[in-house]
């Protein structure tokens, strides 16, 4: 961290997983991003972030653009339906991104294929 290096974590990107499976790499980036206290948490994903239902699914579901408290509703929202290349779904972003803000890491669900800025 000192290098201001910028760790991207992919559980699937390892040698032998069977004695290092942690689920998904959701999850494991936040333990990572927890251990080196980390000034940021962005989760990428295949869509524009987390909705009030799955937009593939539901054509009127909106994006949520900012979540201040983790709801009922909010937990709802994340379904652990996931793309072809993905295996959590929404559900282990949010349970991610409650892990980094609970001890104060801002955390960013975006998509990663689209240009944001």
């Amino acid at each position: 961290m000192e290098w201001g290096a910028i760790p991207i974590i992919n559980e699937n990107d390892t040698v032998a997983v069977d004695e290092i499976k942690f689920g998904e790499n959701d999850n494991l980036a936040a333990m990572i991003a927890n251990i080196i206290e980390a000034d940021l948490f962005i989760n990428l994903t295949s869509i524009d972030g987390l909705y009030d239902g799955n937009p593939t699914i539901f054509k009127k579901a909106k994006l949520i653009p900012l979540v201040r408290e983790f709801t009922e509703k909010i937990e709802a929202a994340a379904t652990g339906e996931t793309s072809s290349a993905g295996t959590g779904g929404m559900k282990s972003k949010v349970q991610a991104a409650k892990k980094v803000t609970a001890i104060g890491i801002p955390c960013i669900i975006a998509p990663a294929k689209r240009k944001m800025f």
